[in-house]
């Protein structure tokens, strides 16, 4: 695909400038519970889970004890419990690794992702949508809510997939079409997840299991101030982040590129600089806004600066600033 066909802009144009909105199912929805869940997290992630407030929340990494990337995702605060929000299938893992460290803390991890499944909904427009006239969208990044649509129960979340706002819609399964069709008949375009992957990309959101991997550190996916909290103290994994921090740098950096070649890049495909592999393609898509393929991949440092020229096989590559 060279472009989208005139279904898919009209889906991104709502995504964008007025209000679509995309089904998300399976994504992973990870509850934490018991009187220590908030001092427990703490000590397993690169964010300040302590300063989080009931309708708050951050982006955050959980680490190995070598520092290495094992989950990346969002966590929200409730009165009784967190929730971690990521990728489909990554809820049972992250358990896993946690509960491995349970000694006497009280903590439980429940895997909430067939019991609840979520919405997104975006563009310039949502938020002035009629249905929410009486009970406002959160704004703060990150902030979430309770909320009725459609009738229906659900928790509302600010959330930065895209460049436009965004907020995520979580409900029980059961009752999620009703909200959907609340949001379709006041307006909204109901928009595929392609569509949402091309937004997603221009935004430069990765996605773990896709452009964040095991092998990865978190600074190399450079959210350090999204994601990574220098000055909370020890963590799993904290002593490798914090020598970074002080005494080096990561020697490859997760950027935007848009590429001059009329075929969608593969996942894997070499960046070379001169005669030198400098990196590779993480995630790939046609995008409106720069008019070519836009791609996420790894750049070593010395080739990582926005403007810088590479090749990718016989298409020509530049380093690309999403802001």
């Amino acid at each position: 695909m060279t472009a989208m066909d005139d279904s898919q802009l009209q889906q991104y144009a709502a995504l964008t400038e007025w209000a679509g909105v995309v089904a998300l199912p399976g994504r992973s929805l990870l509850e934490v519970t018991g009187a220590d869940r908030v001092q427990f997290l703490h000590s397993f992630c690169t964010n300040d889970v302590k300063r989080l407030q009931p309708g708050q929340g951050c982006e955050a990494f959980f680490t190995s004890h070598q520092g290495k990337t094992v989950g990346h995702g969002l966590i929200f605060a409730h009165d009784d419990s967190l929730v971690v929000e990521t990728t489909a299938g990554q809820a049972p893992l992250l358990a896993q690794h946690l509960d491995r460290f349970v000694i006497s803390e009280r903590v439980e991890f429940h895997d909430r992702s067939e019991a609840w499944s979520e919405l997104f909904l975006g563009g310039e427009g949502a938020a002035a949508l009629p249905l929410f006239a009486g009970a406002p969208l959160p704004t703060e990044p990150l902030s979430h809510r309770q909320m009725q649509i459609g009738g229906q129960a659900a928790t509302v979340r600010r959330v930065g997939f895209t460049r436009s706002p965004g907020w995520l819609i979580q409900a029980e399964c059961g009752v999620l079409p009703a909200i959907r069709d609340a949001l379709l008949a006041a307006g909204v375009e109901e928009v595929g997840e392609a569509v949402f992957e091309v937004c997603r990309v221009e935004a430069g959101w990765p996605m773990f299991g896709v452009d964040i991997t095991a092998d990865n550190l978190p600074q190399e996916i450079d959210r350090n101030e999204q994601a990574i909290s220098f000055k909370k103290g020890c963590y799993l994994g904290q002593e490798t982040v914090a020598r970074l921090d002080a005494l080096g740098h990561v020697n490859r950096l997760l950027r935007a590129m848009k590429f001059s070649s009329t075929e969608r890049p593969a996942t894997g495909a070499k960046l070379s600089l001169g005669d030198k592999e400098v990196g590779w393609v993480t995630s790939a898509v046609w995008s409106p806004r720069f008019q070519s393929f836009l791609a996420l991949g790894y750049v070593r440092r010395t080739a990582a600066g926005a403007g810088t020229k590479l090749l990718s096989g016989s298409s020509e590559v530049e380093v690309v600033n999403l802001q």
